[in-house]
């Protein structure tokens, strides 16, 4: 076997990888997207999705990318993006002063921590708190542990009960 770098654009290192159901990767860096492609002479090269932004909007540093229900999602501290058909989709719901700390599938969907404001869900391109928090910050991993959704961060570890109470988007 070999070894190729693949380089993305500006030089940017990759920080995310998720595949789809059929193989394909995409790829979140710092201030941009895409996904890896072949090229005429069978090479993997990276293509990027940024221009595919609703208003040319910029980005951060794409911590997180995601396979869920048919579409890809790429999170960065201050939004969250779906690729879908060929269309990118800025997730609703979030204020401009969002800062977004953790995002991943937990107990089969998409959750995400929102910085001082609380635990919340992803339902298509909208987002909901369900559980609000305004103290709480630095949310590094969520698990669902023993019915209860479980925060792990810089604080430690906090458990968030009566999930059974949450609103469903």
């Amino acid at each position: 076997s070999s070894f190729r770098k693949i380089p993305l654009i500006a030089g940017k290192s990759a920080v995310s990888l998720a595949k789809d159901d059929e193989g394909n990767i995409f790829v979140g860096s710092s201030s941009d997207f895409g996904c890896l492609l072949k090229d005429t002479q069978q090479r993997t090269i990276y293509k990027s999705f940024k221009h595919l932004l609703p208003k040319n909007k910029e980005i951060n540093e794409i911590f997180k990318t995601v396979w869920f229900e048919n579409a890809i999602y790429f999170a960065s501290n201050i939004g969250i993006f779906r690729y879908q058909n060929d269309t990118i989709e800025e997730v609703k719901g979030f204020s401009d002063s969002t800062l977004i700390d953790a995002f991943q599938i937990v107990n089969n969907e998409l959750i995400y921590w929102e910085n001082a404001t609380g635990l919340g869900k992803i339902k298509g391109i909208q987002s909901q708190i369900f559980h609000s928090d305004i103290e709480t910050r630095s949310v590094t991993c969520i698990e669902f542990i023993n019915n209860n959704f479980t925060l792990f961060g810089k604080f430690g570890v906090q458990t968030i009960r009566k999930p059974n109470q949450f609103k469903s988007i």
